[in-house]
């Protein structure tokens, strides 16, 4: 750390900086970071330039982190952190500035680093840093989208850790709203406001949720453009006053004020009372007194000159039960915008399929329900025509004929170990010529949970055939193997990102994946600790498939038993494709991860090299270096599915 005082400017070790020269750094302001002659005061912004500390935890303005960051006045600040004016002396332009500082958790001593507060642990504090750390991490991914801030760098200093963001000139959105006569016109309001929903699509896609969408949080650059910043709410906090109340009042849906059944949903009710405000110049009245039967005013009650389905839109996101809200930004996007797309994003979504009836169907004879498409039949002999074989095959190798979807598949796409691939070369060499090509089929789905209207699916025939993570894992050896032993997670997986992206769009339409529901899904990663998700698809665990889906307070302990309802596990003939290697296992994965100790008939949980699968109806053990098929489960409405 470093200090700007009246004789030089010097880092913990007593050398000079000469990033910048002396003079040069202190005509900067505090307030704005920008350089002036005048000693006192900016006639820039006309606030004092040597800074005001407003907060008394908070850094000293003129402070230098990193070697190069000089922190200024507090920008703003949250239960999680505080974001501060900064600037970069080495590129020398504006930043903001956020330190990871969850206040009910932290002090700050003389030298400026954070220890833990009373009443909490290092082990719960370190724990939560590390979630921040890793979510920063992740939202970096998303700096491309339009509707998401920038971020620069993420650094550790004084025991916690900073993150660097594009500074955004234009001010919040509700000093924006405040200057426009403190409300916005419709197209205004729903123009400004779709990037933000497209670019936190995506971040659902992720299983993140900001819970903390308020017109404070929302900044405008000078160019007019919108953007989400202040990400610090999303953390899973396992401190429990801290799970009580994220986001604003006005802003925030019921559930996240008991800590309670949050997901994509609760920041579409973010986004829609932000929406109400901007239009109306109202803050929506607080879920809580409605609650206690104080009620909202509708949107479309003010007057104000509007489509009637948008109105509807924008207070059904504004339902006080998550199941009556739009379970997803996609389905607030169709709602508000209708099938209008924003075309920098006009490839992710644009995804051809034969017309089909979008409606789930059950075979009451079978228990089986029928409901999206994928490769699964091989098309072979008379039905094999000139037609399909010269087909208009896509880059993806797929094409949709009047007869169907087929796909198109060679050997190079298999997956096989390291070994069989030297000792069948030449073999792969001669078949990498020829295709194999499979019929798009509806998938039929087992029923494995009924509560309420929601019901749980998983497909009845292993579907493909993956890796848990990376393909490169595939040529590793058994050593190379096992010393690869923490952060390998479901969270993080590859095998989560397949399901929920490449699966999700090639086996259901536009119109079947506004049918499949988000689920909350609990993975162990401890014998204590479980990993929250938010996923359209995913795959069971360990005490899924042993003790059903029944929510309990107690896990069922460690002990191995038989899986219910595992009878013979049925390859579909795309997945045996692919599973060319005859040594590789026929088996299907689940998405826990620990070992399997089959001599004491137990397991256990973690983040490592292990895994869990099913095989030959026993549990077993699946090692990162070895695909395995892929059974998905997903969540659905009773109300869609249809008898026949």
């Amino acid at each position: 750390m470093i200090l700007l005082n009246n004789t030089g400017m010097q880092n913990d070790k007593g050398l000079e900086i000469d990033e910048m020269e002396m003079s040069e750094i202190r005509k900067l302001c505090m307030n704005c970071m920008h350089m002036s002659k005048e000693d006192e005061f900016c006639p820039v912004c006309g606030k004092a330039k040597k800074g005001l500390k407003s907060y008394g935890r908070a850094l000293e303005p003129g402070t230098i982190l990193n070697g190069k960051i000089l922190i200024g006045n507090i920008l703003g600040m949250g239960n999680f952190g505080i974001t501060y004016m900064g600037f970069d002396l080495l590129l020398e332009y504006r930043v903001a500035v956020k330190e990871f500082f969850p206040d009910e958790m932290v002090e700050r001593d003389t030298n400026d680093a954070l220890y833990v507060a009373e009443g909490t642990t290092p082990e719960e504090y370190y724990e939560e840093l590390k979630a921040y750390q890793r979510e920063a991490k992740t939202l970096a991914q998303f700096s491309k989208y339009p509707g998401i801030v920038s971020i620069k760098e993420l650094f550790y200093e004084n025991n916690t850790a900073y993150m660097v963001m594009e500074y955004l000139e234009g001010g919040t959105l509700r000093r924006y709203i405040d200057n426009h006569g403190g409300k916005l016109d419709v197209d205004h309001a729903l123009a400004l406001m779709e990037p933000v929903i497209t670019s936190m699509e995506e971040i659902h896609k992720s299983g993140l949720i900001h819970r903390d969408i308020s017109p404070e949080n929302i900044m405008l650059d000078k160019d007019g453009s919108i953007k989400v910043i202040d990400f610090g709410a999303t953390k899973k906090l396992s401190n429990k006053t801290a799970q009580i109340y994220f986001g604003k009042f006005g802003y925030a849906p019921l559930e996240q004020m008991v800590g309670e059944g949050q997901g994509p949903w609760t920041d579409v009710y973010g986004i829609c009372a932000t929406m109400y405000c901007m239009i109306t110049g109202d803050i929506p009245t607080d879920a809580f007194e409605r609650s206690q039967n104080e009620p909202l005013m509708h949107i479309a009650d003010y007057g104000i000159p509007m489509e009637r389905r948008i109105a509807d839109a924008i207070m059904r996101g504004l339902s006080m039960e998550c199941k009556d809200r739009q379970q997803d930004m996609g389905q607030l996007k169709r709602h508000l915008y209708g099938q209008k797309i924003n075309k920098e994003f006009a490839e992710t979504y644009e995804i051809q399929y034969p017309h089909s009836n979008a409606l789930m169907m059950y075979d009451k004879k079978n228990r089986r329900v029928w409901f999206g498409h994928y490769p699964m039949n091989e098309v072979t002999g008379s039905r094999l025509t000139t037609d399909i074989i010269y087909a208009n095959y896509d880059g993806n190798d797929k094409t949709v004929l009047d007869t169907g979807k087929f796909k198109r598949f060679s050997v190079k796409d298999a997956l096989m170990s390291k070994d069989y691939r030297l000792i069948n070369k030449q073999k792969i060499k001669d078949e990498s010529r020829m295709y194999r090509i499979f019929e798009y089929t509806d998938i039929p789905w087992v029923i494995l949970h009924q509560s309420g209207n929601k019901m749980i699916l998983q497909s009845e025939y292993v579907l493909d055939y993956q890796m848990f993570d990376e393909k490169s894992y595939l040529d590793m050896t058994d050593r190379e193997v096992t010393k690869v032993r923490t952060g390998i997670s479901w969270e993080f997986s590859k095998i989560r990102e397949w399901l929920n992206r490449d699966f999700f769009r090639e086996a259901f339409t536009k119109e079947e994946q506004e049918k499949i529901i988000i689920k909350e899904v609990k993975t162990p990663i401890s014998s204590f600790t479980d990993q929250i998700t938010y996923d359209r698809v995913f795959l069971p665990s360990v005490e899924e498939v042993m003790n059903g889906f029944e929510n309990r307070a107690v896990r069922g302990g460690n002990a191995l038993k038989t899986p219910v309802n595992q009878s013979q596990i049925l390859f579909s003939q795309y997945a045996a494709a692919k599973k060319m290697d005859e040594a590789l296992p026929m088996g299907y994965a689940l998405r826990t991860r620990g070992t399997i100790n089959a001599e004491s008939a137990t397991f256990t949980y973690g983040e490592n090299c292990d895994g869990h699968s099913i095989q030959n109806g026993k549990m077993k053990q699946w090692k990162l270096s070895i695909p395995m098929g892929i059974r998905p489960i997903i969540q659905v409405d009773i109300s869609d599915i249809v008898e026949v």
